[in-house]
């Protein structure tokens, strides 16, 4: 499951943190908070990204790095694996 909310939070992030629409870009910017949380956040919080990248054994600023690295097509080839995406 915390896979998927990674993805999602990526694909979120990508395709809405500049979108013309203020509901859009608050998901894009809400997203980004999530995956870039600075050092300040509680770390070891159940939710928090850098325990969720733990839990799933994964390097945080490697999976940083792959998500700042995605294009707003593969974004959308990812956006396409969910359901009724489309009505946001």
């Amino acid at each position: 499951m915390w896979a998927s909310v990674i993805r999602r939070a990526a694909v979120d992030w990508v395709l809405y943190r500049s979108h013309p629409s203020p509901k859009l870009r608050q998901l894009g910017e809400e997203a980004g908070a999530w995956l870039f949380q600075g050092p300040e956040e509680p770390q070891d919080s159940a939710g928090v990204f850098a325990s969720v990248c733990q839990s799933l054994n994964i390097e945080m600023e490697g999976m940083r790095d792959r998500i700042r690295a995605i294009s707003e097509a593969d974004a959308r080839k990812l956006r396409g694996l969910e359901f009724d995406d489309e009505d946001l």
